[in-house]
């Protein structure tokens, strides 16, 4: 397990300010439109990286066979 948090602290997010703002202690006091517009902006986040991911992978691939491949990896995903 402290392998694993090693690594994890070392890693880069893409957007640290946005990284910030998912642990930020006040999103308890947000009005439910803005914890609401915070999943939707954090999912199409997950959504894009994900995207970029199976695109470095599969160059070759048309975009939508890539919006595809992304729509079936959530559509599956499991936790």
């Amino acid at each position: 397990m402290r392998g694993f948090r090693q690594r994890s602290s070392e890693m880069r997010s893409p957007d640290k300010m946005n990284a910030e703002t998912v642990n930020d202690p006040t999103i308890v006091h947000r009005s439910p439109a803005q914890k609401w517009a915070e999943v939707n902006r954090l999912r199409k986040m997950a959504w894009d990286l994900k995207y970029a991911s199976v695109k470095q992978y599969h160059p070759e691939w048309t975009d939508a066979q890539i919006r595809e491949r992304v729509r079936e990896i959530f559509l599956y995903a499991t936790t």
